[in-house]
């Protein structure tokens, strides 16, 4: 905590009033690590879209989101729970979740993403994005973002949707 005051140039007493423990100040950093990717993420969704378009479009503005923050990318992937389905305490990761596996259910019930479950789908995406993001992080000069949002989208689509679908127009 003297780390963080020091850094912050405030007092170590005005971080305790906020956050009692290191885990509150840790929770609270979690919480807004999430809140700028998820809100940047469901603004792209559109009711007038396909669904698996909307799935798409969210979850390639998530990939867009972080790797134009790498400091917040190394954090968040440091942070987030390797299953994508722990850490209900910080709410904004819920929302996210959530929201995330009501697109993917939606696409399961249309029958454009192949699945069982809206909720595994969507960590199946997620993990998916982490592995695409530390891959980018550890070569960031080896491909471009536009290239990989593409070879994203390609994967994404190879690996979810059914025959016939598309989600190009996302």
């Amino acid at each position: 905590m003297q780390d963080v005051a020091a850094e912050a140039r405030i007092a170590v007493a005005t971080i305790y009033r906020h956050y009692p423990t290191k885990q509150d100040l840790y929770a609270a950093l979690v919480q807004r690590s999430a809140e700028g990717p998820f809100l940047r993420a469901s603004a792209v969704v559109d009711p007038e879209r396909s669904p698996v378009a909307n799935l798409m479009a969210f979850s390639l503005e998530i990939f867009r989101f972080m790797v134009d923050r790498p400091d917040a990318l190394r954090f968040t992937l440091r942070t987030t729970p390797a299953s994508w389905g722990l850490g209900e305490d910080i709410e904004s990761w819920a929302r996210m979740r959530d929201f995330h596996a009501a697109l993917a259910q939606q696409c399961i019930d249309d029958g454009s993403v192949v699945g069982r479950d809206g909720r595994l789908v969507a960590r199946l995406i997620a993990a998916t994005l982490q592995v695409y993001l530390g891959d980018w992080l550890e070569h960031p000069d080896e491909r471009d973002r536009g290239h990989m949002t593409e070879e994203l989208r390609a994967q994404l689509e190879r690996a979810f949707t059914a025959a016939g679908s598309t989600a190009a127009e996302g």
